[in-house]
């Protein structure tokens, strides 16, 4: 019985060993499910779909401007009459009409306007049926305005012009040129909020303004071109020049005039594209290449997002810094014009002017309360526009460029809230924050969802939003919606940590694996808690390569995978390539994995060959010591 039992264990511990030994090939060789995270996969299943939770807006009643004014140089100075056909297409009735006066802001530098006369349907109304409040006009209504009901509003004005080199101003040297832009009374909106009554902002835009119908006739020095942002019925010369403009559904009036402009014209799909220039031979490349950028630039932006909606543009050059956006015209800085000037930054300020035509003025916006609609759309579509020309290393070079400058700025002076108004922005004294964060950090974020959601449904999203609202006006709410929508995915997270929080993701990595099969990793978030961020894995090894998107999430966040083939060697990459919006972005998040020593099943069949030894020992020692008693 003895020497039998002494045979089942070695024979059991035998069994052990084998499988112990086939469990260690197994475990390099075998197959297995590839990925295991789940923090992976399942952010995006518990996202809501919005989808159908817009509805389109249409506005059926435009009111109308009619404008008879003339250009008087020696005062520098515009005056005439303004007639303006409102209709109150409100839900409530209005005692009160709101306007905005602009030229208000410029008391200090020179430039004012001043009601001279001021009448409703005919009945002159004194001085206490209206008043100017800084740059606001109220008119007190004698009798309520029912809603659908109309009232005209006439109104003998004069506006002086500061001599300022900037979008509302003139200059006599070493060129004559006046620049009407936010020079006349014009009707604030009447939204959600009320009577919008933002103020004028020198920074920014404050020009929130419904579509409205047009009409000028405008007397100026015979020998002037005038740029307009209506297109030209006829003219007559004599004394003085005499335009009069087309009728045009528009949002806004601006208009430059100067004897030393030339001009070059090219049309596209309609629409007549017009550079006015100071004459001057090393101005005049640029002037008449401008057209060209003009014509591109319309083409790209119409087959992106739709079509260009007016008969002209006007390029212009002025006397300001960068350039500044109206409907249906646009102001280009004069020194950007000169032949030893960087050319690609000549061209990016005209691309991103006109994308403006798109938001705020297609599209209306509320550029005072919302900023951060239309800037980061036109820093974004300028880039675009070289991406859509395969210009592949420029786009590169400015996207480069605007992460670096926020970059920067951000490590200097901290992160700054990008879904902040101008009032918030023009509380600093200083421009550099509100330039920082809304062009360069507000670029990188549109990028990093265009990354996120992929192009093609980042543009299917601007088309929705274009068929939706233009010509009336929307929300950062409806721009929210719509993302959401279209893409299928609830977007609340990206936009509530990207545009009204505050601090900017410091990610760290680590990964070690015990087997060589399975790599645990994780990621270290030591700015803030509150941060989800998906983005793409890949751990390498001499055998394969695995590419997925991980969702981080919070403080630390801890991975799990599990590879095909085993291996003593591996590195894991996160968010390689891919612009993220976090502080240190030049240090790459990269780590090698650890391999830990391990713990099984190495110790085990240790234990089974010990064992074994130990049992063939004693099985080889005891007839050895039983022929030993017999001998003695």
């Amino acid at each position: 019985m003895q020497k039998k039992s002494e045979r089942q264990i070695i024979g059991f511990f035998f069994v052990l060993l084998f499988m112990g030994v086939m469990f260690v090939q197994l475990s390099g060789h075998g197959k297995s499910i590839s990925t295991i995270s789940s923090a992976t996969s399942t952010k995006k299943e518990q996202a809501p779909s919005l989808r159908n939770s817009v509805k389109p807006k249409s506005p059926t009643i435009v009111n109308s401007y009619f404008f008879t004014v003339e250009l008087d140089v020696a005062t520098a100075s515009i005056s005439g009459v303004l007639v303006v056909n409102y209709t109150n297409t409100e839900n409530v009735p209005l005692s009160q009409l709101v306007f905005h006066v602009h030229p208000k802001a410029f008391v200090s530098y020179g430039g004012d306007i001043v009601i001279n006369t001021l009448q409703v349907e005919g009945d002159q109304l004194n001085s206490s049926s209206h008043q100017i409040t800084d740059t606001i006009l109220e008119i007190n209504l004698n009798a309520t305005l029912l809603p659908l009901k109309s009232v005209i509003i006439t109104i003998d004005f004069t506006t002086t012009i500061p001599q300022l080199e900037d979008r509302f101003g003139y200059i006599l040297s070493p060129y004559e040129a006046y620049y009407l832009t936010n020079w006349y009374p014009v009707l604030a909106v009447y939204d959600q909020n009320g009577w919008d009554r933002s103020p004028y902002s020198f920074m920014g835009e404050s020009f929130y303004y419904d579509m409205s119908s047009y009409e000028m006739i405008l007397t100026v020095p015979k020998t002037f071109q005038v740029a307009c942002s209506l297109p030209v019925k006829t003219q007559v010369v004599g004394v003085k020049k005499t335009i009069i403009y087309e009728k045009v559904t528009i949002r806004d009036l601006a208009f430059a005039a100067s004897p030393d402009f030339a001009k070059s014209s090219t049309t596209w799909n309609g629409t007549t594209i017009t550079s006015y220039y100071f004459d001057d031979e090393e101005l005049e490349y640029r002037g008449k290449l401008a057209t060209e950028m003009g014509r591109q630039a319309l083409e790209i932006y119409s087959s992106a997002f739709g079509p260009y909606i007016w008969e002209t543009l006007a390029i212009v050059t002025f006397p300001g810094g960068g350039g500044m956006e109206y409907p249906g015209l646009v102001l280009i800085a004069h020194n950007t014009y000169y032949n030893g000037s960087n050319f690609l930054y000549w061209e990016e300020v005209i691309v991103h002017e006109i994308a403006h035509q798109y938001f705020p003025f297609i599209l209306g916006t509320n550029s005072y309360l919302e900023p951060f609609i239309d800037e980061p759309f036109a820093v974004w579509t300028s880039i675009y526009f070289l991406e859509a020309q395969n210009r592949t290393d420029d786009a590169k070079e400015k996207t480069a460029y605007r992460y670096k400058v926020y970059e920067a700025y951000s490590l200097d002076k901290g992160d700054f809230k990008l879904g902040s108004s101008m009032a918030y922005w023009t509380s600093f004294g200083d421009s550099l924050p509100y330039f920082y964060t809304v062009y360069d950090k507000g670029f990188v974020v549109l990028k990093m969802l265009e990354n996120y959601l992929g192009t093609e449904t980042f543009l299917a999203c601007l088309q929705v939003i274009y068929q939706t609202f233009a010509g009336s006006n929307l929300f950062f709410k409806d721009f929210t919606s719509i993302f959401s929508s279209v893409s299928h995915q609830n977007l609340t997270w990206f936009f509530d940590q990207w545009y009204f929080k505050t601090g900017l993701p410091k990610l760290s990595l680590t990964a070690s694996s015990q087997d060589g099969l399975t790599i645990t990793i994780k990621v270290t978030n030591a700015e803030k808690d509150w941060y989800q961020l998906p983005l793409p894995l890949e751990i390498i090894t001499p055998f394969e390569k695995l590419v997925t998107t991980v969702w981080i999430n919070g403080s630390e966040t801890t991975l799990s995978f599990t590879l095909t083939n085993k291996t003593d060697s591996a590195t894991v990459y996160l968010a390689r390539n891919m612009l993220l919006l976090r502080t240190f972005y030049q240090t790459p998040l990269q780590t090698e994995v650890v391999f830990l020593t391990p713990e099984t099943p190495l110790p085990l069949i240790s234990i089974l060959i010990g064992g074994l030894i130990v049992l063939l020992f004693r099985k080889w020692r005891r007839p050895s010591l039983r022929n030993f008693k017999r001998r003695s």
